[in-house]
């Protein structure tokens, strides 16, 4: 199975958004998105399979100075454990090193444990919490887990 991972534009904004409300109770609009994507440092990137013909994950990453933070990363139901999280981590990381970045940051509801171990086996560690961060549709609360790693990341296995 071949992946395609590609540099996104501002035009893209509406399959984030469209990607974006299929992995997230609280989804952002296009709107929000086309912003993010219209500041300086930002870095958005889709992929899917290379059979599917509709993106099925994205990153959007800010670059400032030497750090860089992901904003948002997700694929959807249907597309994931293929790998496009992985590749797209990846492709991420080694934009924002070309564009400076010695450090990734990122924050991760703590019941996320897919997304907790891929970062993990990508080199992140655990650097503090936001205490009731997350708010869910059930009305229950989550910290967020902050976690940092430095660039390049390990190389996570296939």
């Amino acid at each position: 199975m071949s992946i395609r991972v590609f540099k996104a534009s501002p035009g893209h904004a509406g399959s984030f958004a469209s990607l974006h409300r299929a992995c997230f109770e609280e989804s952002w609009s296009e709107d929000a998105f086309r912003r993010l994507m219209n500041r300086p440092g930002a870095l958005a990137m889709l992929a899917c399979v290379e059979a599917e013909t509709d993106s099925q994950a994205f990153i959007l990453v800010h670059v400032a100075a030497d750090e860089c933070e992901i904003l948002t990363l997700g694929t959807a139901e249907n597309a994931q454990r293929r790998g496009l999280a992985r590749a797209l981590l990846s492709a991420a990381a080694e934009e924002a090193q070309a564009a400076g970045a010695r450090a990734m940051f990122l924050e991760v509801a703590e019941d996320n444990i897919a997304a907790i171990a891929l970062y993990r086996a990508a080199g992140f560690a655990l650097i503090g919490r936001r205490q009731n961060y997350y708010r869910r549709a059930d009305g229950s609360v989550l910290d967020a887990v902050m976690l940092r790693a430095t660039l390049p990341l390990n190389r996570c296995p296939d």
